[in-house]
């Protein structure tokens, strides 16, 4: 176990708590994905005691906010989605899906937007706060000084454990 873990080195990645991916009555909730939705309610509450505590303790920058924005084709078996003919949207800029659900940043506190499963793809783009603006994940890490990440967030199998392996691949302590 590491014992010189130093908060000011330290960012945490929520990734993806949006309404398409975790609401009841929204896109992944809803035919053709139909995924039970029902344990984000927990896990967002989760999120909101966590950064409870962060918030006292954390540069707000050092709280970084990653948002999908998706476009799938349905077709073949593109897993999750299983066999399909269609094309699926989810968590579109500017959409209520888009919006992070029971939680959202605080000012000062990172957005990235992503269109790959990483936080850390090439697609990944800070667009808060401004002065960052375009800067990748790992470019903006970089320059607050993180050597230390928390990852954690929706789905596990997918986005959350991309940005993990993402971060691990370019040498920070997850």
């Amino acid at each position: 176990m590491r014992q010189d873990l130093n908060i000011d080195e330290t960012a945490v990645i929520l990734v993806d708590l949006q309404k398409d991916y975790c609401a009841p009555g929204f896109i992944c909730a809803s035919p053709p994905i139909s995924w039970d939705v029902s344990a984000s309610e927990r896990l967002c509450h989760d999120h909101i005691e966590f950064l409870q505590k962060l918030r006292d303790k954390m540069d707000p920058s050092h709280i970084i906010w990653t948002k999908m924005e998706e476009r799938k084709s349905l077709y073949a078996d593109n897993v999750p989605y299983g066999k399909s003919e269609g094309f699926i949207e989810m968590c579109l800029i500017g959409t209520e899906g888009h919006e992070t659900h029971m939680v959202a940043p605080h000012d000062g506190e990172a957005v990235l937007i992503k269109r790959h499963c990483s936080a850390f793809s090439v697609s990944g783009q800070v667009i808060e706060p401004k002065n960052f603006k375009g800067q990748s994940l790992d470019a903006y890490l970089k320059l607050k000084g993180i050597k230390n990440v928390a990852i954690t967030g929706v789905i596990e199998s997918r986005c959350v454990g991309s940005t993990i392996n993402g971060a691990s691949e370019r040498g920070y302590y997850c």
